[in-house]
């Protein structure tokens, strides 16, 4: 990767990175492009360069969550896949909390099948279903489970997780969501 590539992720994440930081400050409505650039310390053409508007910087957010996600969990999808799901959704909520209102504006917008974020819910559906998926081919899941179904589920808890526990303490949210996939994992086991 060039020196300017390399200036240009650099530059994406930074304008990121501040948007996160005044969409918790000042909330979404209540942030300007105009201070993102500042903050960011480039101008608002350089700005649109790297994002259209607003709600692209919910994107970017979003795919850097996905990104954060695989990094997370490394080569562990191929090991056990159980432990691997608990990984991942306990680091998909947790994640979440630090700006919970503005994960629930990108999971809002994300679960709305005609809304701009919807690809990424599927890119995180493909991911759990990857988990899913390496337990029924070790055997581990019930014959008349789909894999799919367990997706929803898993969808379900996530959306459970930020708009029911997002602002709990996080000891007794990491008890809710080991609680909720314990349920999840002995319903869908083949013992």
């Amino acid at each position: 990767m060039s020196l300017r590539e390399r200036n240009k992720l650099k530059c994406r994440a930074r304008i990121l990175k501040t948007s996160r930081k005044l969409f918790k400050e000042k909330g979404y409505e209540g942030t300007t492009i105009d201070e993102i650039a500042e903050l960011s310390e480039i101008s608002r053409g350089t700005f649109y360069n790297y994002f259209s508007d607003k709600e692209s910087l919910l994107e970017g957010t979003a795919r850097e969550e996905i990104d954060n996600l695989q990094e997370h969990l490394g080569k562990e999808i191929s090991q056990d896949w159980e432990e691997t799901l608990r990984k991942a959704m306990t680091f998909l909520i947790l994640d979440a909390r630090p700006n919970i209102a503005l994960s629930k504006r990108i999971v809002c917008l994300a679960a709305d099948p005609e809304g701009s974020l919807h690809p990424i819910e599927n890119e995180l559906t493909d991911h759990l279903r990857e988990i899913v998926k390496q337990g029924e081919a070790k055997g581990a899941l019930r014959k008349d489970v789909s894999p799919d179904d367990v997706v929803y589920a898993l969808i379900g808890l996530y959306y459970v997780g930020i708009f029911q526990w997002g602002k709990e303490e996080e000891e007794k949210a990491v008890e809710k969501i080991e609680g909720a996939l314990d349920l999840i994992i002995r319903g869908i086991k083949n013992e």
